[in-house]
């Protein structure tokens, strides 16, 4: 789904305990990695709180990151922490926002 919040696709909804959680992908440009390096940036991310799911394109240089969280606010806000992570392994990674404006 894009619009005007960029890095964000739902997933998934679902119900859990008292509060809703949507499951919504998040984007990052992930730069300096080869092959093998695919395995450690998944591994940094999958190890975040409130990641589901990790899935690396090397060839487009994008991690992208399924995260459960209560609000799209919550979600963009797991970002600096997504980026410190890829860094912390040695690698450069910035959010990927795609902006459509509203027609």
């Amino acid at each position: 789904m894009s619009g005007p919040c960029g890095p964000c696709r739902a997933a998934s909804s679902e119900a859990t305990l008292d509060e809703e959680m949507a499951t919504l992908e998040l984007d990052l440009r992930v730069g300096g990695m080869d092959s093998a390096a695919t395995a450690r940036v998944a591994d940094a991310l999958k190890a975040l709180g409130g990641v589901r799911a990790v899935r690396v394109d090397l060839a487009a240089e994008m991690a992208t990151v399924e995260v459960d969280a209560p609000s799209l606010v919550d979600a963009l806000n797991m970002l600096p922490g997504m980026v410190k992570a890829v860094r912390d392994v040695g690698f450069e990674a910035e959010p990927h926002i795609e902006y459509e404006p509203w027609q």
